[in-house]
C-alpha cells in the first residue's frame, strides 16, 4: 500500500506540473496574440477593410481593396475619421553612393499613415514625413545598413532599382515590434499613385 501511495503521489505531482506548464504556455501564447498592434494609441479605433463575396460556384475572402474604397468610405460615412492605403510593393535594390543593398520589405503609403499608426520617430516629423512625393521613412536598422549612423540619414537620397528612382529620407523610426502584423523596413510616399485607377489593390485601414 505504501509503494502504491508513493506511485500515486508521484503521478499526481507530475500531472499537476504538466498541467501548470501547459497553462502557462497557453497563457503566454494567448497574451502574445492579444498584444498584437496594441502599441498604437488609436489601436481600438483602427480597422482593416477586407472583402468578402460569394457567388454561385465560388467565393472570395481577401484583405485587399481597390484604391477608390478609401475616398468613398471617408465621403459617405462620417464616422470614418481618416483612412490610409498601403501597398506592399516589395522594394528591391537600393543604392546609396557605392553601397548597394537588396531590401524586399518596402511599402508605399499615404501621408495619413503616421496619423493612424503612431510609430516613434527617432528623426524627422511624423506629420509631414510622407507629404511630398519621392519621400521615404526608414527604420533604424535600415538606416544603419545604408548610412552607418541613423542620425545622418535625414535628407539623404537613396536610389531604387535599375532606373535609380530617387527617394529622400524624411524620417527614421524605431524597428518594427514583433507583435505587429505590419512588418517593413521602409515606407515610401504614395504621391498621386492611389488616385490612378490602374494602381493595384492595397491594404486599407
Amino acid at each position: 500500500n505504501l509503494q502504491h501511495n508513493k506511485s500515486y503521489a508521484l503521478i499526481t505531482i507530475s500531472g499537476i506540473a504538466v498541467a501548470l506548464a501547459a497553462f502557462w504556455l497557453i497563457s503566454l501564447y494567448v497574451g502574445d496574440e492579444l498584444s498584437y498592434d496594441k502599441t498604437f494609441s488609436k489601436a481600438n479605433r483602427i480597422c482593416r477593410v477586407v472583402q468578402h463575396a460569394s457567388w454561385k460556384g465560388g467565393s472570395m475572402n481577401i484583405a485587399l481593396t481597390s484604391p477608390p474604397f478609401a475616398t468613398a468610405l471617408k465621403n459617405d460615412f462620417p464616422e470614418v475619421e481618416d483612412a490610409v492605403r498601403i501597398s506592399t510593393e516589395g522594394g528591391g535594390v537600393m543604392n546609396y553612393g557605392e553601397k548597394i543593398i537588396k531590401q524586399d520589405d518596402i511599402c508605399v503609403a499615404e501621408n495619413s499613415f503616421f496619423k493612424l499608426f503612431d510609430y516613434p520617430f527617432l528623426y524627422g516629423d511624423a506629420k509631414t514625413a510622407l507629404a511630398r512625393p519621392q519621400s521615404i521613412v526608414i527604420t533604424d536598422s535600415l538606416a544603419k545598413k545604408l548610412f552607418g549612423n541613423p542620425a545622418i540619414a535625414i535628407n539623404k537620397t537613396v536610389l531604387f532599382g535599375s532606373n535609380h528612382y530617387p527617394n529622400k529620407v524624411t524620417g527614421v523610426i524605431g524597428n518594427m515590434p514583433e507583435n505587429s502584423h505590419l512588418q517593413f523596413s521602409g515606407i515610401r510616399s504614395a504621391g498621386d499613385e492611389f488616385k490612378n485607377s490602374n494602381w493595384p489593390d492595397s491594404y486599407l485601414y
